[in-house]
């Protein structure tokens, strides 16, 4: 990540706005306003965001110089890559058709992130090909619409985050992720 985020930066001129898809791994606080900020609990969790602190594409927005305003964030935490709206929670696939509906012109000098999969692992709603499916048709579908600058990440591992590390797990989705991450 930090190569990427690297080359990123030194051709930040040329990016004008982030577009982000995924989970809540990419969530600024999108599931916390739905839930008219039940959830997730702050504390522990920092301003409806889930985890301590700033996620990773605000750090990344603001090493590019962007604003908020510059930054559209649709990823929702719990989000899978493609099962439909799981409570109420719109999935990657439906996030992307979402953009691309409201958006009928996309910004070609705009980064477009994808970060999404973990959930279909952690709540076995997928095997490794379908969430590689979905992923790969939400790129498509940006790449359609006009996105020229596509940035997909791959997942952490499963086996080792706090959720899952002492489970009997662990060792499982820590092999999903290398599978995954290797397709």
């Amino acid at each position: 990540m930090v190569a990427l985020t690297t080359s990123i930066t030194n051709s930040h001129t040329s990016i004008n706005e982030l577009y982000v898809f995924g989970d809540s791994l990419s969530d600024i606080g999108n599931v916390f306003n739905a839930t008219e900020g039940f959830h997730p609990s702050s504390p522990p969790y920092f301003q409806g965001r889930f985890s301590n602190g700033l996620v990773w594409v605000e750090y990344l927005a603001s090493g590019l110089a962007l604003t908020p305003k510059q930054n559209t964030n649709f990823a929702y935490g719990g989000a899978t890559t493609g099962s439909g709206n799981l409570n109420g929670i719109p999935d990657l696939l439906t996030q992307v058709d979402s953009f691309i509906k409201v958006y009928q012109q996309v910004d070609k000098n705009a980064l477009y992130i994808l970060w999404a999969g973990a959930n279909d692992y952690l709540h076995g709603m997928s095997n490794p090909s379908l969430s590689i499916n979905n992923i790969s048709q939400a790129i498509q579908s940006l790449a359609k619409a006009g996105a020229k600058k596509i940035l997909v990440a791959n997942l952490p591992d499963l086996g080792n985050i706090p959720a899952t590390c002492n489970s009997p797990y662990s060792s499982i989705l820590s092999s999903a992720t290398i599978a995954q991450i290797w397709a």
